[in-house]
């Protein structure tokens, strides 16, 4: 029942599979769900193999630009999955050109560029950070227009010449028609509690 007793939590991957694959999914998000909020958000890292591809982003693309370079390849979490579609929006931006190898999660996906059979990947940073850190991985940069306190040492995509924002979030959702004043009600509880 659409009262506000019955919630879930939904991941931008969920709304994207729904308007990718519309014959495959058998949901609307903008019919079946009431929006409550947004309570999390992870921008996006571009990560390469620290061994393999040690240099910096301009290198990368520089790389990624020349002729037979489809043979640089990235990894995502699935065909139309946020990762995959944030990878062909950073290489529709830069004119790089980079073959998709796509993987059933993300582990399977950062895990192949750990050990070199994929050349990159766009993963939300705390799933890289960890190995960035211990040397396994470089981040070449963060897909946000400013700093990641977290992690002030890395450079933006923005300040790299990559204007784009891009990363997971997680939101808020109950059933269809809930109504507008209790919305109202979670979403200011939602609000004080991400404060």
């Amino acid at each position: 029942a659409p009262d506000g007793y019955t919630l879930m939590t939904i991941a931008d991957s969920y709304v994207v599979s729904a308007l990718v694959s519309p014959k495959i999914v058998r949901y609307d998000p903008r019919k079946d769900f009431t929006e409550i909020g947004l309570y999390g958000y992870m921008p996006f890292v571009f990560v390469v193999n620290a061994e393999k591809r040690g240099g910096t982003l301009a290198q990368f693309i520089a790389e990624a630009k020349k002729p037979g370079s489809e043979q640089l390849t990235f990894s995502s979490w699935g065909v139309g999955s946020s990762s995959h579609l944030a990878m062909e929006m950073f290489k529709a931006q830069t004119g790089a050109r980079m073959l998709h190898i796509p993987y059933q999660g993300a582990a399977p996906a950062f895990t192949a560029v750990l050990g070199g059979q994929v050349d990159a990947l766009l993963v939300p940073l705390p799933v890289a950070l960890p190995q960035h850190r211990s040397g396994k991985a470089k981040i070449l940069g963060v897909a946000a227009q400013k700093r990641f306190p977290g992690a002030p040492d890395l450079p933006t995509l923005a300040e790299q010449g990559f204007p784009a924002t891009l990363g997971s979030w997680m939101g808020l959702f109950g059933p269809a028609k809930i109504p507008a004043d209790i919305v109202a009600r979670l979403s200011t509880e939602l609000k004080a509690m991400s404060e």
